[in-house]
C-alpha cells in the first residue's frame, strides 16, 4: 500500500514515533526495534527530500 503524506505529516510522524519509543519505559525490544527502524526510513526520506 502507498499512502502520499506532505512534508509536515511526515515530520509529526517522525516525532510522534520518537516520542513513544524512547519516551516509553515499557516499550519491549522488538517494539522498539520496529519503531526505530519505521522512525529511521521516514526521517532519511525527509532528509532526502530536502537534499534534492
Amino acid at each position: 500500500m502507498k499512502i502520499e503524506l506532505t512534508t509536515e505529516e511526515v515530520e509529526r510522524l517522525c516525532k510522534c514515533i520518537y516520542f513513544s519509543t524512547f519516551e516509553d519505559d515499557n516499550v519491549n525490544t522488538a517494539e522498539f526495534h520496529a519503531r526505530r527502524k519505521l522512525f529511521n526510513k521516514l526521517y532519511d526520506a525527509l532528509r532526502g527530500e530536502d537534499n534534492g
